[in-house]
């Protein structure tokens, strides 16, 4: 029975510790591309030809729910194919700001 707890308790620690790390990672890449979102919400609300652009985002949330058992069934930190993705990602967001 204490096997269970401590294993139930580690559990919810590493759910825990993995939601404060999508926090932060989805609050790195906000401050990161802000001009770019800015952007985007701009002209979605303001040209309505873009108007659906604002539903991507929960629709997309929605898949990945829906499939989550089979999309996390085994993750693993992968430094070799993360790092390139997020510098990738960095040089794509600072290239489309606007030059001062």
């Amino acid at each position: 029975m204490n096997s269970e707890n401590n294993h139930a308790e580690m559990s919810s620690r590493l759910i825990v510790m993995r939601i404060r790390q999508y926090g932060l990672s989805l609050t790195f890449l906000a401050v990161i591309f802000r001009s770019a979102l800015e952007a985007l919400v701009t002209l979605s609300l303001g040209d309505e030809r873009y108007s659906y652009i604002l539903l991507i985002p929960p629709i997309t949330f929605r898949l990945i729910a829906l499939r989550r058992h089979t999309i996390f069934s085994s993750p693993r930190f992968c430094a070799a194919l993360g790092m390139p993705l997020l510098a990738l990602g960095v040089i794509a967001g600072t290239s489309m700001q606007p030059q001062l």
